[in-house]
């Protein structure tokens, strides 16, 4: 199980950790963010603790670890498979922010 703990303040944001036996995952949003035993909901974002799949609009990023900040919603990780419609690209690392990939 998942254990979502109210960690600091920094920036004017809430900062959360997210720690499970082999992946661990930090959110900053400005609100509060919706705990429940299978998923997260940072605003658009659907966060699932199994597989760690982020899902935005039509995108769609899975992960074993990953950054998401509210805002410009930037992604990094080591190894990433985002989908935009009948797009798909899997590449080493990632950055992906609100309104354009690269």
């Amino acid at each position: 199980m998942c254990i979502l703990s109210h960690n600091a303040f920094k920036e004017g944001r809430t900062s959360y950790d997210c720690m499970t036996p082999s992946l661990r995952s930090e959110a900053k949003v400005e609100r509060s963010v919706a705990n429940s035993v299978t998923d997260y909901n940072l605003y658009n974002l659907v966060v699932t603790r199994s597989e760690w799949e982020v899902t935005s609009n039509e995108r769609s990023v899975t992960s074993g670890e990953w950054e998401v900040t509210s805002g410009e919603r930037s992604v990094t990780s080591g190894e990433w498979e985002v989908t935009s419609g009948e797009r798909s690209v899997t590449s080493g690392e990632w950055e992906v922010t609100n309104g354009e990939r690269s």
